[in-house]
């Protein structure tokens, strides 16, 4: 302690032999230690995950996947559509309980850009929606279904994701927007034809283009069984008040005139016409006429 008992304000230090040079007193210290730490997942997100249903491949929730729907990549759009189908198969019960969530996060894709996203969303529409009909519980989710398919048949651009229908081909060319729809797995091609049936009604373009598609399939080497589903979609459409039956009948003479007349006929051929005429029998219409078809371009 200083002479007079008082206390120093400053303690000065003394340099010790041997040892590094001491700073000057004016002199600021700048440097500095830094700690992280690392969150494996947010809390917002881990606050009942574990408890969530997950897909076998990714380990993806259900709230994951349908924020993916919306990523601004393609492969990722695709493998959420593809993880949704997986994570529905795999967990029934999310289904009816989500149903809402799942179509209105799916449906917006069907004029998606990518052609690869758009067979996924096919894939998780054949999947999902025979079940739904089944269990009596797709009606409330029709109309959103069939605003996002109508949008898509609306658009004018000339890329091909948007062009009018699955073998039409619109104004600007390119392919259809879900086609080509004969190389479409079976599951894909019904999810597609109930897309369209749920239009309201069912115009005389799109007609046409079904009995392009039917006509392409009767068409050696191919069988005819796609031509008889779409034969079978468009009595259905008849029943449910999607398709008039003026235009009905003049979808089934479209096949009748074009599938060739009776005789020794190519076996899809006569499935075409075999089909159509027992269609048109249970109509109970008179045949019309039949559309007039635009040369393929």
């Amino acid at each position: 302690m200083p002479k007079g008992g008082k206390t120093a304000d400053f303690k000065k230090r003394k340099q010790k032999l041997g040892k590094k040079k001491l700073a000057p007193t004016s002199t600021t210290a700048t440097q500095f230690k830094t700690r992280s730490v690392v969150l494996l997942e947010q809390a917002q997100f881990a606050d009942g995950r574990d408890t969530q249903p997950t897909t076998s491949r990714g380990s993806h929730t259900l709230p994951e996947l349908l924020a993916q729907l919306r990523h601004y990549s393609p492969d990722v759009r695709r493998d959420a559509l593809l993880g949704l189908n997986d994570l529905l198969h795999d967990h029934p019960s999310l289904l009816h309980t989500h149903a809402a969530e799942v179509l209105s996060g799916a449906a917006p894709l069907v004029s998606d850009t990518a052609a690869r996203v758009r067979r996924a969303l096919l894939t998780l529409l054949g999947a999902v929606l025979p079940r739904l009909e089944q269990s009596a519980a797709l009606a409330p989710h029709e109309p959103l279904l069939r605003l996002n398919l109508q949008a898509a048949l609306s658009r004018e651009e000339p890329a091909p994701a948007l062009e009018p229908f699955f073998c039409a081909r619109g104004r600007h060319g390119g392919a259809p927007i879900f086609g080509p729809f004969l190389a479409l797995p079976r599951a894909q091609r019904q999810a597609a034809l109930h897309l369209v049936l749920g239009l309201r009604p069912i115009s005389r373009g799109l007609l046409c283009a079904l009995a392009r598609c039917a006509l392409a399939d009767a068409r050696p080497p191919r069988s005819g069984d796609v031509a008889v589903e779409l034969v079978r979609a468009v009595e259905a459409g008849g029943w449910s008040g999607a398709v008039d039956a003026q235009a009905q009948a003049s979808f089934y003479a479209t096949l009748l005139a074009e599938a060739g007349g009776a005789g020794a006929q190519p076996p899809g051929a006569e499935a075409v016409r075999n089909a159509a005429l027992g269609a048109l029998r249970r109509a109970e219409v008179d045949q019309g006429a039949a559309f007039v078809l635009p040369a393929a371009r």
